[in-house]
């Protein structure tokens, strides 16, 4: 039976997890563009376009690092939820490049099996299932790791140099005007 062809319930749940996945995670990489455009001063149209001239990683760093230059120092809950929040972005990354760049077919139990090929030195092909678990349990994450972004970008502060030095990050250098 040709590929064209198969339309069995196994396939479309398969694909419907995989396209799932991609939906929750679009949402997520849609809350970090709207965070560079926020921190930035991008208007919406203009991030757009820069954004979408980024690849995802680069993405989340220029966001952290720019949170982390330009907000007001933040408190210790803060760079927690900062830290667990990237860490959190990069882990569904690592799950995304699987789901978009694998090829897969239904497994066990409504699952999905990735046939993964990484050459480094050696091919190494190996087949990696997921199971619908799995699956509900990486959406679940995607949409905590948004709504902790979300909460990231609503409470970030644009970081407005003090004239008498008492940031810390003001004693590096000295300004002189005339």
């Amino acid at each position: 039976m040709s590929e064209v062809a198969r339309v069995d319930k196994a396939f479309e749940t398969a694909c419907r997890q995989v396209g799932q996945f991609l939906y929750h995670f679009s949402l997520l990489e849609r809350e970090l563009d709207n965070g560079i455009g926020k921190l930035l001063g991008i208007e919406t149209g203009a991030v757009d376009i820069v954004t979408a001239n980024i690849d995802f990683a680069r993405k989340v760093n220029i966001l952290f690092s720019a949170e982390d230059y330009k907000a007001e120092m933040p408190d210790k809950i803060r760079k927690k939820l900062l830290k667990e929040t990237f860490k959190a972005i990069m882990c569904l990354n690592d799950k995304r490049k699987i789901v978009a760049h694998c090829p897969f077919s239904p497994g066990e139990q409504s699952g999905v099996v990735f046939r993964r090929a990484v050459a480094s030195k050696r091919l190494h092909v190996k087949d990696e299932e997921w199971t619908d678990l799995q699956f509900q349990t990486a959406f679940a994450e995607a949409d905590k790791t948004r709504a902790n972004l979300g909460r990231i970008i609503a409470e970030m502060v644009p970081y407005t140099a003090a004239a008498d030095f008492s940031d810390p990050r003001n004693s590096g250098y000295i300004a002189v005007v005339l």
